[in-house]
């Protein structure tokens, strides 16, 4: 009963008439508050798994990346076979000769 509806019926109890008394509200501000400090310590857990999950994608990022150069690195240089090579050093013997004449 809210203290409108007891104060139309002057504090006392329209089923039997005993003095009404004001509810002790402490208890449930207590167990109010111990449900806020569950919920806080659940955030709290739960931020430090996103933190963690965050900190593997940002590894695995960074991995990703370092294969990508890598991968880029190889690429920009042209294997050649050992017969591309002997002709390649003919060709640079040749043109040192015609360059001395």
């Amino acid at each position: 009963m809210n203290f409108d509806h007891a104060m139309d019926f002057e504090f006392r109890c329209p089923e039997c008439g005993e003095l009404v008394h004001q509810d002790d509200k402490q208890k449930k501000v207590a167990e109010l508050e111990e449900k806020v400090l569950f919920v806080k310590q659940e955030l709290a857990a739960l931020q430090e798994v996103r933190k963690e999950k965050r900190k593997k994608v940002k590894e695995k990022k960074k991995e990703r990346k370092v294969k990508k150069k890598i991968a880029l690195k190889v690429k920009k240089k042209p294997t050649k076979s050992p017969i591309q090579q002997k002709i390649s050093k003919k060709d640079a013997k040749k043109s040192v000769k015609s360059k001395k004449k």
